[in-house]
């Protein structure tokens, strides 16, 4: 056997070594469900599987990952049709909150996420998708909650007789 072909056939055998992983890379960011024409990829459904195992979410983490997803999907498109949106400021200061749960500054808890190969993308889009559906919720229904004087007055007065 030739020094060329001894080369050729070792190239051909380790494109077919790797040819895999590039499928694989390929497979981890198409899309594995679709929402109203948005993917959802399998990345996302990895990377949320693996946050809610690391925060000990009740539940199947990999049953709870693609239905949160779908839902945060569903929620952002109602939150876009009312124009909402979230401020950075905001936004970090629920981050601050969330690791404040587990006796952390942001900046720690996201680097124990990265080291267990979470992205800090992954909490981001989160509380940011919980900030956003509290805002929904506050624009649709807010003004059903809110209770004028007079009504607390017959209220009370109801409660007297």
């Amino acid at each position: 056997m030739n020094i060329k072909t001894l080369i050729r056939t070792s190239l051909i055998a380790l494109g077919l070594t790797l040819a895999p992983l590039g499928v694989a890379a390929q497979n981890l960011f198409s899309a594995a469900i679709l929402v109203n024409d948005q993917a959802i990829t399998n990345y996302e459904l990895k990377q949320r599987t693996m946050f809610l195992e690391a925060m000990r979410f009740p539940g199947v983490p990999d049953e709870l990952a693609p239905k949160q997803l779908i839902e945060e999907r569903l929620k952002k498109a109602a939150a876009d049709q009312l124009g909402i949106r979230v401020s950075e400021e905001e936004l970090q200061f629920e981050l601050e909150s969330f690791a404040q749960r587990f006796n952390v500054a942001f900046d720690e808890f996201a680097a124990e996420l990265e080291r267990a190969g979470i992205s800090v993308d992954t909490p981001r889009e989160f509380i940011a998708n919980q900030l956003l559906w509290r805002e929904v919720v506050r624009a649709r229904f807010g003004a059903q909650a809110n209770v004028d004087e007079a009504q607390v007055e017959r209220s009370a007065n109801a409660k007297k007789s």
